[in-house]
């Protein structure tokens, strides 16, 4: 993981103190979270971890590390600020427990930029993160994202993944990675999530083609007249251009 250097230094005549501050985002189906960077000397420096994009409705961790010590900075409160149009806002508070680490989590709304603050005191001086700049992009991307991952795998009739799928076993799959359950039959996909006009379809929509009551294939609509489908024998799970208009749209995310 690279990171990168803020010059920031403390007022004179205080001890010199740095804060690592690791940002990492939890999936919206699996929440694993890696370890923060390793500790800085305690020095002016502020070390943080590289910018990050999350999905709508997903968590993003925030660790904050005193490079001042644990002894020297347990109880001191850290404060998570988030960048507004009037400046940097304080939205959540932490004290340093025993082990001189403080952590946040929050869900953004938007894209936003955050830095993590040691408040000073008698001993040390206030220090600041560089800014963390959080990316919010559509939960329709991921769900593209996780379909691309299975590119190449082989259709089998009924199959519903890992390995090989049928079309419906395919998006039944891939939507599961986003706590959407399907059945494994288009004709029944049919009924999941809302209907959408396919000129307002967004990447991630579900795609079922044939009639209502009646669909014959299931895919996952990836923009540009594309989509990600197990298409049928003989042929890998790929994106393909769209081969037909008749088809409707729901969307699950």
């Amino acid at each position: 993981m690279h990171s990168v250097l803020s010059h920031r230094r403390p007022p004179a005549k205080t001890r010199k103190v740095g804060l690592i501050v690791s940002m990492l985002a939890g999936l919206l189906v699996i929440g694993a979270i890696g370890a923060p960077l390793a500790l800085a000397q305690a020095a002016s420096w502020v070390v943080v971890g590289p910018n990050r994009t999350v999905y709508q409705g997903q968590a993003a961790a925030f660790y904050a590390v005193s490079g001042g010590g644990a002894i020297r900075t347990q109880g001191m409160t850290m404060a998570l600020h988030q960048q507004t149009a009037k400046g940097w806002q304080a939205i959540s508070f932490r004290k340093v427990d025993a082990k001189g680490k403080a952590t946040f989590s929050i869900i953004p709304r938007a894209t936003t930029s955050y830095r993590v603050a040691l408040a000073g005191n008698l001993k040390l001086g206030t220090s600041y993160s560089k800014p963390v700049k959080v990316t919010v992009s559509s939960a329709g991307l991921a769900v593209v994202a996780e379909a691309a991952k299975h590119r190449g795998k082989p259709y089998r009739y009924g199959a519903a993944g890992p390995s090989s799928f049928d079309c419906s076993g395919y998006t039944q799959f891939v939507y599961k990675r986003f706590n959407k359950s399907l059945p494994h039959s288009a004709t029944k996909q049919g009924k999941s999530g809302v209907y959408v006009a396919k000129a307002a379809a967004r990447p991630g929509d579900l795609m079922l083609f044939g009639s209502p009551g009646r669909y014959t294939h299931a895919a996952i609509f990836a923009g540009n007249g594309r989509m990600w489908d197990a298409s049928t024998s003989g042929q890998p799970v790929a994106l393909r251009k769209i081969w037909s208009q008749n088809y409707t749209v729901r969307r699950l995310v």
